[in-house]
């Protein structure tokens, strides 16, 4: 393990403003889990089919379908869901549907835009004549989550791979984190405070995840709003097991799944891989100088 340089270390404190701002929160060592399975239709009778969504429950998805009129009102809207209830026996012995909230905002989940929806499992929304974005209805149901799961058997359950950001006291990056974030590691569109990003596992190594930043985009593309191929996507090769530095008395590492404490038994070893934060261009991803003492203070205080 070596020490993170002056210029990684800024550079991550500009960068992990994500962190704090996409969802990302400790993730629950049960793994019951269910996922959801959204599909999307071109019409309100859920016939002619549009796009399918696998969310989970703890992040905070780009609103990919509905813009801002301009950055002044909001630099793109985003969505979470919920599950509100399984299918279960009440006191008088009536079934309650299983139910999802989607809940719109004008930020990264914090203001609430307009009216949660609420839908039951495998009931179009054109039911309550309602779109869950801009013109598409939808319906969705709920797939568990298995590790075993094959994606070619995905109608039966949720392949999803989610990628852990965890925190430490300890310089071997072993032992109870004092913070974990958790990110979907599909491809799918996530809010972060300067924009949108996402997460993929390195094609050409098993060993790195990808993450892309799409700073002031809505939709994870280099368009903005008011602008087109204006957005320069920032791209960063993030080393999987392998124990960073950032202050003396604090340290991260990242995973996929698994979820907290589940590091693999050899410890990663080796030289400082420098391509963590840095993007393909050489640039640095900037951010509001006040979230950076957000995260000073999330990852230096506690």
């Amino acid at each position: 393990m070596k020490k993170i340089s002056m210029k990684l270390l800024f550079s991550f404190l500009l960068w992990s403003v994500s962190i704090t701002s996409t969802g990302g929160i400790v993730p629950s060592n049960n793994m019951d889990t269910y996922d959801i399975w959204l599909q999307l239709f071109d019409d309100d009778g859920c016939k002619f089919p549009n796009e399918d969504m696998l969310l989970t429950t703890n992040n905070c998805y780009a609103n990919r379908f509905n813009f801002p009129a301009d950055k002044i009102e909001s630099l793109g809207y985003s969505f979470a869901v919920t599950i509100v209830s399984f299918y279960n026996t009440s006191s008088t012995d009536v079934e309650a549907p299983v139910k999802i909230n989607i809940d719109y905002y004008t930020d990264v989940c914090n203001t609430r835009q307009k009216e949660t929806l609420q839908i039951m499992e495998n009931e179009c929304s054109g039911l309550i004549d309602r779109p869950v974005f801009a013109t598409f209805h939808g319906m969705f149901t709920l797939k568990h989550r298995a590790k075993t799961c094959d994606p070619a058997e995905s109608f039966k359950c949720s392949p999803i791979k989610l990628a852990y950001n965890q925190f430490f006291r300890d310089s071997t990056c072993q032992g109870v984190p004092y913070l974990v974030f958790q990110y979907p590691v599909q491809r799918e569109c996530i809010r972060y405070s300067n924009g949108t990003q996402m997460f993929y596992q390195d094609p050409q190594n098993d060993d790195y995840l990808i993450e892309v930043d799409y700073p002031h985009s809505p939709d994870c593309t280099e368009n903005s709003i008011g602008c087109e191929s204006c957005v320069v996507p920032l791209r960063f090769s993030i080393k999987r097991d392998f124990c960073y530095e950032l202050s003396e008395s604090s340290y991260f590492s990242w995973t996929e799944s698994g979820g907290a404490g589940d590091q693999d038994e050899e410890e990663a070893n080796g030289e400082n891989p420098d391509p963590l934060f840095q993007s393909d261009d050489g640039e640095m991803n900037k951010v509001a100088c006040t979230s950076i003492w957000i995260v000073w203070f999330l990852v230096l205080s506690i």
